[in-house]
């Protein structure tokens, strides 16, 4: 099965330790496992897990007692829930958790219900099997953007700066917006790569420059700015850190700081922008 590396999935537990393992040894496995505090910005840890919860594609959950008496647990399972074409993958690691036990206090819909008995790799392998065999019915659909201008947005970043690009576009996916992605998009023929950048700067709702002094050495980049500017397209610039004033600014373009220290009243001004008519969230 082709999984793809922007889709997210989430692991849940009340157990730490636990939860870093399966973690890890899917992504042993090619999955992209989201770690909330290092993959998503927000402006507490809570929020940061309710924003993974709405990016994610399939959440797992390791069910113990502990983590079903947690209220703030109970709210992700139930934001989870809600979400549509989200597959919750629910681990028994307790057998009072097995749903053929009758004692389980699922209230929630779920895609496969695993047992939790046996080695740690015996739980990840049938972890593994129910991913794949969920994930399979998940359209992941065209990131290439269609129509009319204003489905996607388009980040401009260095490969040196991608985890702040992923920060960012977690932000952005929270937001509603899709971001789209050269390497998670369909190829369309034997298109040139460039070509297919330049059609989504031009059909892109904004275009977001992350910008570094690695952004301002990049010539793809700039050719991205250029393309952007002659498009008539808009342009953010966003900062993580102190990286000075972008050369190829214009008068009247917006500059969001996301450092840590700015970052949620940035990501107000971030959705402000993109999103001028919307009643802001609470982000």
């Amino acid at each position: 099965m082709e999984r793809v590396a922007r889709n997210w999935v989430l692991v849940l537990g009340a157990d730490g330790a636990m939860v870093a393992d399966v973690a890890e040894r899917l992504n042993r496995r090619s999955y992209s496992v989201c770690q909330p505090a290092r993959d998503v910005v927000a402006a507490d840890p809570k929020e940061a897990h309710r924003i993974a919860v709405k990016c994610a594609i399939a959440v797992v959950v390791l069910a113990t007692p502990d983590f079903y008496r947690d209220p703030f647990h109970r709210e992700l399972l139930d934001l989870a829930d809600g979400r549509r074409p989200l597959r919750m993958i629910v681990v028994a690691v307790d057998p009072a958790m097995d749903p053929s036990h009758g004692t389980s206090p699922h209230r929630w819909r779920s895609s496969v219900r695993v047992k939790g008995a046996g080695s740690r790799q015996t739980v990840v392998d049938r972890i593994d099997w129910a991913l794949q065999r969920t994930l399979r019915y998940v359209s992941y659909g065209s990131r290439k953007p269609q129509g009319r201008r204003g489905v996607s947005a388009f980040v401009s970043y260095s490969a040196e700066n991608t985890p702040s690009r992923n920060l960012l576009c977690a932000s952005l996916e929270a937001m509603g917006m899709r971001v789209w992605d050269y390497g998670s998009s369909p190829r369309h023929g034997d298109r040139p790569y460039r070509d297919e950048l330049d059609d989504a700067i031009r059909t892109s709702r904004a275009v977001l420059f992350l910008h570094t002094a690695a952004w301002e050495r990049s010539v793809e980049c700039r050719r991205e700015c250029t393309v952007a500017r002659k498009a008539g397209v808009t342009r953010l610039w966003v900062c993580f850190g102190r990286s000075g004033e972008p050369a190829d600014r214009r008068r009247g373009e917006a500059v969001i700081d996301l450092r840590a220290s700015h970052r949620a009243e940035g990501l107000i001004e971030l959705e402000r922008a993109l999103f001028p008519a919307r009643r802001q969230s609470k982000l």
